[in-house]
């Protein structure tokens, strides 16, 4: 079995080819990691096939391949100095061809929110937003994202930053 981009070889039958395309990014990263392109079981969205909290949808958007298990596999906030004082941080990585997810990264003072956006790339896209900060190449196709929260840590008690994915 061979999956390469959009495009799924099923070369196992001794005398038989078959050829697949298949829609979307995601069903080729399922395809890849979970040998079936729909969205069930294991190979679900909101599935945690590795139990570790992360489902596959999250892990899909921040490039981080499924069994690969661990709360520390996802960005951790950081305090950063900017010219307009010292902020929460989030750095990550991205892929431009994962053309099928919005990825959001919002900030607030309380884990209850309200949550406010301060960038999203959505489609694929380039992040925007008054909080996005800059891209940079990764290495192998992959975009490095840096999106700074839009308080100063001095003029709040808390702040916190989170990530959320859709479809």
């Amino acid at each position: 079995l061979v999956a390469d981009s959009q495009l799924y070889v099923d070369s196992s039958g001794a005398s038989a080819l078959s050829v697949t395309q298949l829609g979307t990014p995601s069903e080729s990263w399922r395809m890849r990691y979970f040998a079936s392109s729909v969205n069930s079981g294991n190979g679900a969205d909101e599935a945690a096939p590795d139990q570790d909290g992360i489902t596959n949808l999250m892990k899909y958007a921040m490039v981080i391949a499924p069994g690969a298990s661990g709360a520390q596999l996802l960005p951790p906030a950081q305090i950063r100095t900017y010219t307009e004082g010292n902020r929460l941080a989030l750095v990550f990585k991205r892929d431009p061809g994962r053309t099928d997810v919005t990825v959001r990264v919002k900030g607030s003072n309380d884990l209850f929110g309200p949550w406010v956006e301060v960038a999203a790339s959505v489609n694929g896209a380039m992040f925007t937003g008054t909080g996005f900060a800059n891209e940079t190449d990764a290495g192998g196709g992959l975009i490095m994202v840096e999106v700074r929260d839009t308080v100063n840590i001095a003029g709040a008690p808390r702040r916190f930053m989170r990530v959320e994915v859709t479809r």
